[in-house]
C-alpha cells in the first residue's frame, strides 16, 4: 500500500512536482543582500536538519527491526538456550523460511524489501515536508516584506503591494496543486498507520 502510494503520488506526477519546484524557485529572492537581510540560509538549514533527522530516525527504526532476530539468536547462543530463527517481519511463505540454509536468503530478501519500501515512503514524505517548508518560508518572508513597506512613498508601496499579491497568488496555486496531489496520500498514510498499529499489536499479543 505504501509503495503504491509513493508511486501514484510522486512517480506519476513527477512533471507536476518539477513544475512546482521551479515555481517555488522563481518566487524565492535570489539577491544576496535580500537573502542576508531575511537570513534565508537559516530557513534552509532548518529544512536540512528536519530532513536529516527524519532520515536518521527512519534508518534507526529499520536497523532495530532487522537486527532484532539476529540479536535474539546471538543472546540465546550466549545463554546456551535454543532460540529458533525468526525473520524481521511475519510473511507467509509456502515453505519453512527458518531452516538454516534458507533463512539467510529470506532474511536478506526481507531486509532489502524493507529498505526499498522505506526509501520510497520516506522520499515521498520528505518531498511533501520540504515543499511545505519552502512555502511556509516564503509566506513568512512575504509577511516581513509587507511589514517593511515604505508607506510614505505611495507609488513605491503600491507597486510593492502588487508584487506581493502576485507572489501570494503564485504560492496559492502551488498549495492547491500540492493539496490535490497529497489528498489521497495522506488518507493512505492514515489507513496504513491504523493497519500497521493493529497488526503490530496482534503480533505482540500472539508472540
Amino acid at each position: 500500500m505504501l509503495i503504491m502510494k509513493s508511486y501514484f503520488v510522486v512517480y506519476r506526477n513527477r512533471k507536476i512536482f518539477t513544475e512546482m519546484i521551479d515555481d517555488l524557485d522563481e518566487v524565492i529572492p535570489k539577491a544576496q543582500h535580500v537573502q542576508e537581510k531575511f537570513n534565508i540560509e537559516a530557513y534552509y538549514k532548518k529544512i536540512r536538519v528536519v530532513s536529516i533527522a527524519s532520515s536518521l530516525t527512519y534508518s534507526s527504526l529499520l536497523i532495530v527491526f532487522n537486527i532484532m532476530p539476529i540479536l535474539e539468536k546471538f543472546t540465546g547462543f550466549i545463554l546456551g538456550t535454543n532460540v529458533k530463527w525468526e525473520l524481521p517481519f511475519k510473511f507467509y511463505f509456502p515453505f519453512d523460511a527458518t531452516q538454516d540454509y534458507v533463512y539467510p536468503i529470506m532474511y536478506i530478501y526481507e531486509t532489502w524489501l524493507c529498505g526499498k519500501c522505506a526509501v520510497e515512503v520516506l522520499g515521498s514524505d520528505l518531498l511533501f515536508c520540504n515543499i511545505t517548508s519552502l512555502i511556509t518560508m516564503r509566506l513568512e518572508l512575504l509577511r516581513r516584506e509587507i511589514v517593511e513597506i515604505d508607506v510614505e512613498n505611495h507609488e513605491k508601496s503600491l507597486e510593492s503591494l502588487k508584487d506581493f499579491v502576485k507572489v501570494h497568488q503564485h504560492l496559492k496555486k502551488i498549495v492547491d496543486k500540492l493539496e490535490k496531489l497529497y489528498s489521497f496520500s495522506l488518507l493512505g498514510d492514515i489507513l496504513a498507520s491504523t493497519i500497521i498499529t493493529c497488526l503490530a499489536a496482534f503480533n505482540a499479543v500472539v508472540k
